[in-house]
């Protein structure tokens, strides 16, 4: 990844439901020079010089820590385990309002976009100030095992009576 450039990254192997085709459409419009995206996953042919295929890659969290931007923009995402990933690395997220994982980021850590607004995607995109200071997640706190469990346990205290 260009550190002069504004890297993107795209994680998935169902790319059709989670959003390739558009952000292919997205990418085409944006200057080459500037704005990069990285797809992870099944390995696509790609015609456009901004838009790189990666294949499949073991260790996704060394890409969170690299980009500057994760976009999620699903059609349909039950809940969207790559959008807690990114933002437990520091890594900021954009996602579709069909994404269940929305309800998770905050203002601070990314944007939740509507599905298929080629307009306020490409606008965001535009906007997107990598140098900009992003919050740290709490849900690195919120989402430990420890914490977990005591929350699971806590609820089986609640309901066994």
């Amino acid at each position: 990844m260009n550190p002069e450039k504004n890297n993107f990254l795209f994680i998935s192997t169902g790319h059709k439901r989670i959003g390739l085709p558009f952000l292919m459409n997205i990418f085409s419009k944006l200057n080459p020079d500037k704005y990069e995206l990285f797809v992870a996953g099944n390995k696509f042919d790609s015609n456009l010089p901004n838009v790189k295929s990666l294949g499949f890659i073991q260790k996704t969290n060394e890409l969170y820590n690299i980009a500057d931007c994760l976009l999620h923009p699903a059609s349909y995402e039950a809940f969207g385990q790559v959008v807690t990933e990114s933002l437990i690395c520091g890594t900021p997220v954009f996602v579709s309002d069909r994404v269940g994982a929305k309800e998770i980021v905050k203002n601070s850590e990314g944007l939740v976009l509507p599905f298929n607004h080629e307009k306020k995607w490409l606008n965001a995109i535009h906007n997107f100030d990598k140098n900009k200071v992003v919050a740290k997640s709490q849900l690195v706190d919120e989402l430990n095992i420890v914490q977990h469990i005591d929350k699971m346990l806590s609820n089986w205290d609640k309901y066994k009576a």
